[in-house]
């Protein structure tokens, strides 16, 4: 293939596929955003939630599908967008420079600015797990700790203590032998709250209380805030009064909704637990324990900014140790991410090039479709017009331009079939020619005249393709003459002979120019004047043999007369003459009597030929006439094969019996005679009875020439006479063929002029009359050869007022 490029016309702009990746890369970007929204609103946010969010994997993964079905499609319109290039389509090469200049222009910066992300990102990652903050962490976390328990330490020695404290009172106390086993007495529990209200404002605690072994409250000392009351009605753990009156002392942190609180629960226990040396022991030590009655609980209320604080860094550490496990998938996370804003970037701006390349190409590629219409003739064609930028303000004048092409198209069409019709209908033939002989104009005179088929069909082709080599080349001598010289006209008659005739033009060649001057060929005006050459030379001789009958007919009557007179004389017994003498003047006489005859009959030719009567057509059937003449030969006993082939279709038509009769008889004779011509010798033979009559007479001259019978030796020579009806050119033909001596090229185009003769005693104006005729009927006559000897001469008579076919048929 050329240059030239395709047109793709089986392709929309937009279609399901256009729409399905329209929404792909809206779901991608609209993903891809949602995702940025709520996984990363703050840098904090994003670290408690990169590693333990199901719904931050979940829109990873429906990116990374979005960007590789988005990532598929545009890779997919580049495969096609490569194999239209190959294809040469139109517009596949500004498609390709434009999606690779968005390619270029948003690649370089984009992968610039993931390199310059993905370091920023490194060094984030690096400065979050550095050495030092982890061990900033790790300090936090240790700080924490030690707040913890150091408050756990003070609770457990204040309750140990004070635990102690109570089981060692003596019965004494408040003046009961039985001690405190029974708390419900209201002095001895007055006295135990004094008691526990003053270790609790030296102790700076928040709640000291005695328990029963249920856990309500026996004896209680606390705050009377309102915060504080609250944490007051918090009920003790169960789990930690049981361990306590199992003898243990148990501290834990505790809390609530107003606040966190450390407890410490130890045994209170009335029995006395006493060592080999008789000394008192706690009811924590290893010898035999007693179950405690009571448990003493101690609460330490944590300020609410430090507990918030403490709180704070002991998650910040447990989300630190949580982002330390997850550092490579969180990295990888990132980078990931990374990719797909560079990918998405990326694939965003090829399609934004594939969308404005195809934008501009499908107004392109409808111009083109249009061109191509246009060209083709449809002037008709349209383009819808869409939007109102330079594409369409292009499509517009596009349209206009189809329009106005339209009208000047018609202009021209109609301007060119008037000029076709002058041209039709001038006789003479008009060629138009360019510079190099080369055929655009050539009308129904043109073709008639150079007999060709087809008018249009010579259009493009070279004057030696079209005209006769000799005519071509000698109208080609006058047209280079007349582009060398500065005269605009040159005129000439040309004769061309050919092989069965002659032809005569007058040639007239014009200078054909533009209004600046400038020749761009020629006009080739062709008249075929042969007929009327004919019918001059025919005129001509009509009077020549007008006044050579009028003066040799003058003198034969008193020569005729006088050799008569002599005969008369001189043949007489009384004129008294040697017989020498008379027997010579006798033979004078009658040789001058006989070529005085001979003399007469050839002038009575001549006046027939200068006189030829006006042809007066009447319905004749010419298979009748044909068959007439040639049953005269037939019974002549002539030894020359007579046949006949006659169609049976051929109407009646107006035709003159008498000359159409001589005609016949002209050329059924001078088949006869050029078969003669060819035998050595001829025979004598008896002659028919010839019939009376006008047309008899012709015969008779015909069958017997110069008182001797026209015959031949046996089985030589054939004439075939043929009449055919030819429907296409509504004439009749008729053909007559001999097997004679032929008639040489160089004769062909003399054959039929006067006074021409191949005959010893022809007179050479039989073919002249037979010519003659034929032209008076409207028809004509040829010669060509016959195959494989002889001469064919061809009657071609035009059907003029044809009688009634369905029964004016003649029939064989």
């Amino acid at each position: 293939m050329s240059d030239s490029l395709v047109s793709d016309t089986s392709k929309k702009p937009y279609g399901a596929l256009a729409t399905f990746t329209t929404i792909v890369a809206a779901c991608a970007v609209v993903g891809f955003c949602y995702y940025v929204l709520l996984q990363f609103p703050t840098f904090e946010e994003a670290q408690t939630t990169a590693g333990n969010t199901l719904g931050f994997f979940l829109l990873i993964n429906l990116n990374i599908v979005c960007v590789m079905a988005l990532g598929f499609l545009v890779v997919k319109n580049l495969v096609k967008l490569v194999l239209d290039r190959r294809r040469r389509l139109l517009g596949s090469k500004f498609r390709s420079r434009l999606v690779s200049a968005f390619v270029g222009l948003s690649l370089v910066p984009t992968v610039l600015l993931f390199l310059v992300a993905r370091g920023i990102v490194g060094s984030v990652m690096q400065g979050w797990f550095s050495p030092q903050v982890g061990a900033s962490v790790d300090g936090a976390m240790e700080v924490a700790r030690y707040h913890y328990d150091s408050a756990e330490g003070q609770v457990y020695r204040h309750v140990h203590h004070l635990s102690r404290m109570l089981s060692d009172f003596q019965p004494a106390f408040a003046g009961y032998e039985d001690g405190y086993t029974n708390l419900s007495v209201p002095k001895l529990q007055e006295s135990l709250r004094k008691y526990l209200e003053s270790k609790r404002e030296e102790y700076g605690l928040f709640e000291l209380a005695i328990l029963n072994a249920d856990g309500s409250r026996a004896v209680s000392a606390s705050s009377l805030g309102m915060r504080h009351r609250m944490v007051h009605t918090v009920a003790p753990n169960m789990k930690a009064m049981f361990d306590a009156i199992r003898g243990m002392t148990v501290v834990r942190p505790e809390q609530s909704a107003n606040g966190e609180f450390i407890r410490g629960y130890a045994p209170i226990s009335v029995s006395r637990y006493r060592g080999l040396a008789g000394e008192i022991i706690d009811s924590h030590s290893n010898l035999e324990t007693v179950p405690a009655e009571f448990v003493l609980m101690v609460t330490h209320l944590v300020p609410p900014e430090l507990s918030a604080t403490v709180a704070e860094v002991i998650n910040s550490y447990d989300d630190y140790k949580q982002l330390r496990t997850y550092r490579q998938p969180l990295a990888s996370t990132y980078l990931l991410t990374l990719i797909i804003v560079t990918l998405l970037v990326i694939f965003t701006a090829i399609w934004v090039g594939f969308y404005l390349a195809r934008s501009v190409a499908v107004p392109i590629q409808q111009l083109a479709e249009g061109t191509e219409q246009v060209a083709h003739g449809n002037l008709d064609y349209q383009i819808p017009e869409v939007g109102d930028d330079e594409l369409s303000v292009l499509v517009h004048s596009f349209n206009t331009m189809t329009q106005d092409l339209k009208a000047t198209t018609g202009e021209l069409v109609a301007r060119r079939r008037y000029m076709e019709t002058v041209l039709a209908n001038v006789g003479v033939g008009v060629i138009s020619v360019t510079l190099d002989s080369q055929i655009t104009t050539l009308n129904l005179a043109a073709a008639d005249i150079l007999e060709l088929d087809n008018a249009s069909e010579a259009v493009g082709d070279y004057l030696d393709q079209v005209l006769p080599v000799e005519l071509a080349s000698k109208i080609q001598q006058m047209l280079t003459h007349l582009f060398d010289l500065e005269e605009k006209v040159l005129t000439e008659n040309i004769s061309i002979y050919q092989s069965e005739d002659s032809r005569h033009y007058q040639v007239t060649v014009t200078k054909l120019a533009t209004e600046s001057e400038l020749v761009i060929g020629a006009v080739i005006l062709l008249d075929d004047f042969t007929e009327l050459v004919s019918a001059q030379k025919m005129a001509a001789w009509r009077e020549v043999a007008r006044r050579i009958a009028h003066e040799i007919k003058n003198p034969l009557t008193p020569i005729q007369l006088s050799a008569q007179r002599l005969l008369r004389r001189y043949g007489s017994s009384r004129v008294s003459v040697s017989g020498e003498d008379r027997e010579m003047v006798i033979d004078s006489s009658e040789t001058i009597i006989q070529q005085v005859e001979v003399l007469r009959n050839l002038v009575s030719e001549f006046s027939r030929f200068a006189r030829m009567p006006k042809a007066t057509p009447k319905p004749t059937n010419l298979n009748e006439l044909i068959r007439e003449t040639l049953a005269i030969y037939q019974q002549s006993g002539i030894d020359v094969e007579i046949e006949s082939k006659l169609d049976s279709s051929i109407p009646i038509f107006d035709l003159d019996r008498e000359q159409i009769g001589r005609v016949l008889v002209n050329l059924v004779d001078n088949a006869i005679a050029s078969i003669s011509n060819v035998r050595d010798t001829l025979e004598d033979s008896e002659q028919p009875d010839i019939p009376t009559g006008t047309f008899d007479k012709i015969i008779s001259k015909v069958v017997r020439r110069n008182g001797k019978p026209l015959h031949s030796p046996k089985n030589l020579g054939k004439v075939t006479v043929e009449s055919k009806l030819v429907d296409d050119l509504n004439l009749v033909s008729v053909s007559i063929s001999d097997d004679g001596e032929g008639i040489t090229d160089k004769d062909k185009h003399k054959i039929f002029e006067p006074y021409f003769s191949k005959q010893k005693n022809g007179t050479g104006l039989g073919l002249a009359i037979v010519s003659t005729i034929v032209t008076d009927h409207g028809g004509f006559i040829r010669v060509k050869d016959n195959t494989p000897r002889g001469a064919t001469f061809l009657v071609e008579l035009p059907l003029s007022n044809v009688q009634g076919l369905a029964q004016g048929f003649a029939r064989v």
